[in-house]
């Protein structure tokens, strides 16, 4: 199976790079829902099985799906949709009671909306898109978007106290790098030299409470702790033993593609992270999981961030008939998003000290 995206317009091969490794920011439009990835059978390790109060679930209708968390305060939660970026739609913590407002875009005709990512930092609003490029800013006092300072990028996070952070790929240095915009100019920091696109394709989030940046690599058993400031990164393996892959890819200048040459499964299917506590939705199938849980469940990895360490497990049963395309963490609450659906799995009394 090819994992490829057209670009839809001709140019260099820094372009492509920054077409196809959207997926890392936009899972649900390419291969990244995690009903459709293949996963991988690995016997060479045991994972340790947390409890948890299955019976704390609770399901919220959305109405629409692509919805994925954008923001939180102590009282709600923030909503977007990645097929209406403009759109927020606040969730009450204790009533869960819903709000919808859909944000006045006359100025953003130019933006390339399908690629577009909103943050809540109640109460402004931002929206980036890196294709374009594009940004915007809005509040919930005038919900009206005005144009922002745009910056060129795969994917992005946000730090309420640090601002938002970019990852840039360089045709023409070969690197991809994580980049913050400040008055002062430009901070970068390389994060891999190694311009194999898919073997360094991954996730770029923020832990908004610990204030911590954090990179998920999709095809490595790995994620990577990112200085705020942009002067270190450190590596961390994930609780899978296996050596990463190797994976060969194509150029296709004609069609405006890279191709991977071979079927690689994917180990770190989705990730969030909120107070030092990292979770990642894995691909991998472990020795004391059968067949028959691993197809009917999610199983999702836990790090404490302090350490950092792996503290353990979770399964969570598949939601009938929906395919889990986001997940999002705030306190201890996890959220998963699947389709029109938000399901909200309690992770209290297995937090990591």
């Amino acid at each position: 199976m090819e994992r490829a995206q057209q670009t839809g317009r001709t140019g260099s091969l820094a372009r492509w790079l920054l077409l196809l490794s959207i997926a890392g920011l936009l899972p649900v439009l390419i291969l990244f829902t995690a009903a459709s990835i293949r996963t991988q059978h690995t016997t060479g390790f045991v994972r340790t099985w947390l409890s948890f109060d299955a019976q704390s679930d609770t399901i919220v209708l959305l109405g629409d799906e692509g919805y994925y968390l954008a923001g939180f305060t102590a009282s709600n939660i923030f909503l977007s949709n990645v097929f209406a970026p403009a759109r927020v739609m606040t969730v009450d913590r204790t009533t869960l009671a819903k709000k919808v407002v859909t944000l006045d875009s006359r100025n953003t005709a130019s933006a390339y909306w399908r690629y577009m990512r909103t943050f809540v930092d109640s109460p402004f609003i931002y929206i980036r898109e890196g294709v374009t490029p594009s940004a915007f800013k809005a509040s919930f006092h005038d919900m009206v978007l005005r144009i922002d300072t745009p910056v060129d990028f795969t994917t992005c996070a946000y730090l309420p106290s640090r601002g938002f952070f970019y990852r840039r790929a360089d045709g023409v240095k070969k690197t991809q790098s994580v980049v913050r915009y400040k008055a002062e100019g430009e901070k970068q920091l390389i994060v891999s030299d190694n311009f194999n696109l898919f073997e360094n394709d991954g996730k770029l989030i923020a832990d908004a409470s610990a204030e911590k940046l954090l990179f998920v690599f999709s095809f490595k058993n790995k994620f990577a702790m990112i200085d705020t400031t942009l002067r270190s990164i450190r590596t961390i393996n994930t609780i899978n033993p296996a050596a990463d892959l190797h994976i060969l890819q194509d150029s296709i200048p004609e069609e405006g593609k890279l191709v991977m040459r071979q079927n690689v499964p994917v180990a770190n299917i989705l990730a969030c992270a909120d107070d030092n506590l990292l979770v990642i939705v894995s691909g991998v199938q472990n020795s004391d999981l059968s067949d028959a849980d691993f197809k009917s469940h999610y199983i999702f990895d836990i790090y404490s961030l302090n350490g950092p360490k792996y503290a353990g497990s979770i399964l969570s049963r598949k939601l009938r008939g929906r395919s889990l395309q986001h997940i999002g963490l705030t306190g201890d609450q996890l959220l998963l998003f699947y389709e029109d659906a938000m399901q909200q799995l309690s992770l209290k009394g297995i937090r990591s000290p």
